[in-house]
Order: structure tokens, then C-alpha cells, then sequence
């Protein structure tokens, strides 16, 4: 017969398993997330730097063309995240919106290779895609806001972020 001395020592046991399943789990989300957001930022700097010389050296772009191009880029950041940071910020599932967004965005730039490939690139079709992609941008960068805090506890959140402290509560 078990003696209280073993039932604390099995339940502590068993306790402590779960908890480091909760901690592989948690990590391994976080680990995708980070990975997710590498590849990400690495498709956000090559596009960064191929369509303008896209526009430039294949469609002949001019200075109104490439300032166009520029405020297509920068223009939903203005309007986007006042709208859409509320609606991604009751959603259930914020991971879901952060998936879509990143596919969303690979398909255009898809969109654009695939038509310069077939020799039917535009400036409409770039200014059109830029939009597009900044829009898909923007709500990626909403969810992954939103997401992160769900993903791990407050403590652990702030300990894996380099260079960022935990808050602490003020008092005056």
C-alpha cells in the first residue's frame, strides 16, 4: 500500500511532467513563430529592393512612377492598423489571421513573378501588388502582436525578447 510520503512524491512527479509538456509546447510555438518571422522579414527586404529596381531598370519607371510606387507602399500603414488592430485583437484565432496574411502575401509576389515571366508586367500591375503586399504587411504585423502575449506567459515572454525588461508596476 502506497504511503502519503509516495502519493506526494507521484503527484509531484506527475505535475511536474505536465508543466514541462506546457513548456515544449509553448517553446516549440514560439520557436515557429521566430522561425516564421526570419523567412518573412528575408521575403520583406528582397521585395524591398527588387521592385524598385523592377520598376526602374524593366518598366522604365520615372520619378512620379517610383514616388507612386513608394506611396503604395507606406499608404496602409497610415489607415490599417487604426481600423483592423481592433477586429485582430478580439480574434480567436490570431494565428490563423498571421498564416493568411503571410500566404496572402507570398501569392502575390507569385502574382508578380509569374507575370514578368510572361512578359505582361505593368506599373498598374506593381503599384496594384505593392499596395496589396504593404496591406497583407501590416495585418501580419498586427496579428503577430496580438498573438505573441497568447503564446507564452508574461515572465517567459519577456525573457526570451532581447533587450526587453519585464515591466514593473510603479508606485507614486
Amino acid at each position: 500500500m502506497a504511503t502519503v510520503k509516495d502519493r506526494v512524491r507521484i503527484r509531484s512527479w506527475s505535475l511536474s511532467t505536465v508543466k514541462s509538456a506546457e513548456d515544449s509546447r509553448e517553446e516549440g510555438d514560439f520557436r515557429r513563430l521566430v522561425l516564421s518571422r526570419a523567412i518573412s522579414m528575408f521575403g520583406s527586404e528582397v521585395s524591398a529592393v527588387a521592385i524598385p529596381l523592377i520598376a526602374a531598370t524593366t518598366l522604365d519607371a520615372g520619378p512620379r512612377d517610383m514616388g507612386m510606387l513608394t506611396a503604395a507602399a507606406f499608404a496602409p500603414n497610415l489607415v490599417l492598423p487604426l481600423l483592423a488592430a481592433p477586429f485582430i485583437d478580439r480574434m480567436k484565432e490570431r494565428r490563423s489571421a498571421l498564416i493568411l496574411a503571410d500566404l496572402i502575401r507570398a501569392g502575390l509576389l507569385t502574382l508578380l513573378f509569374v507575370a514578368g515571366l510572361m512578359h505582361q508586367l505593368s506599373l498598374g500591375l506593381l503599384w496594384a501588388v505593392v499596395l496589396s503586399v504593404s496591406a497583407c504587411t501590416m495585418l501580419s504585423v498586427l496579428a503577430r502582436s496580438a498573438y505573441l502575449p497568447c503564446l507564452l506567459p508574461p515572465d517567459k515572454l519577456f525573457a526570451r525578447i532581447p533587450g526587453s525588461a519585464a515591466p514593473t508596476p510603479s508606485v507614486r
